[in-house]
């Protein structure tokens, strides 16, 4: 359901500047952990039966694309940067001290990539409008 659905109904949304930041950033990061290891398919190949061992990625040395640095993002980056990554970033507003690089750049450079954009941004129209350009 939308936000413009929402309001229609009289439902209010409201957002809390930095409350559950690094929950949902722990999350992005236990995703990335599930995605590299293949933990879905190794789960469903258990569960049937079969053991097949899966070699799996090392997010060790990878480079992790942050796009978009609100709260959110922001914890991606730290953590990204505690497992041993190099961290690049794209944010619409200079952040200093913060890893910034084109948003072109980092789609090419990122071995994982993790978009932190408020919903009214519509991020994969944001994402393809900017893969035309390049």
């Amino acid at each position: 359901m939308s936000l413009a659905d929402l309001a229609e109904r009289g439902i209010k949304v409201h957002t809390i500047r930095n409350y559950g930041d690094t929950a949902v950033a722990e999350h992005a990061i236990a995703l990335m952990f599930a995605t590299c290891r293949e933990i879905a398919r190794m789960d469903r190949e258990v569960r049937g039966g079969t053991w097949v061992p899966h070699e799996g990625v090392q997010l060790l040395g990878k480079t992790l694309g942050v796009i978009g640095l609100g709260g959110i993002g922001s914890e991606v980056l730290r953590i990204g940067r505690g497992l041993g990554m190099q961290v690049i970033a794209w944010n619409r507003s200079p952040r200093p001290g913060a890893p910034l690089v084109p948003l072109d750049e980092l789609l090419t450079r990122s071995d994982a990539i993790s978009m932190n954009l408020t919903l009214n941004e519509q991020p994969a129209a944001f994402l393809a409008q900017r893969n035309l350009r390049g």
